[in-house]
């Protein structure tokens, strides 16, 4: 079987999207651990373990929503409903980074897990 990549558009943009966003995601943390002296941990600042949190969130969901956004691709979801997909995981991600210290922060992981689940059953 022979893929051809320029059909990867919606996966390859994710991991592009994904990308930008960790760089975004390490600097935001990094020029704090910076600021506060902190090598390691969160030393015990309130802001740091949040923005660890943020940070590690995104890291956590993000590689197995790639894997099968991947799949589905592959196995020729429609593009509207996987873009429709990443849009929903990148809403998630910046409702989550927003309300991170309210208690409908879930919200924001429900339509990551979501669309994931989705896929997933769809694959």
């Amino acid at each position: 079987m022979t893929i051809d990549i320029q059909q990867l558009d919606v996966s390859l943009t994710f991991v592009a999207l994904c990308a930008g966003s960790l760089f975004f995601f390490v600097a935001w943390v990094g020029l704090l651990r910076g600021k506060l002296n902190v090598l390691r941990g969160d030393g015990g600042d309130p802001e740091l373990f949040k923005r660890s949190r943020i940070h590690g969130n995104f890291i956590e969901n993000a590689p197995l929503f790639g894997m099968v956004l991947l799949a589905a691709e592959l196995l020729g979801a429609h593009d509207f409903w996987l873009w429709l997909s990443v849009f929903a995981f990148f809403s998630g991600r910046a409702y989550h980074f927003v309300r991170y210290d309210e208690k409908d922060r879930g919200v924001g992981l429900a339509m990551t897990t979501l669309p994931a689940t989705l896929l997933g059953l769809y694959v």
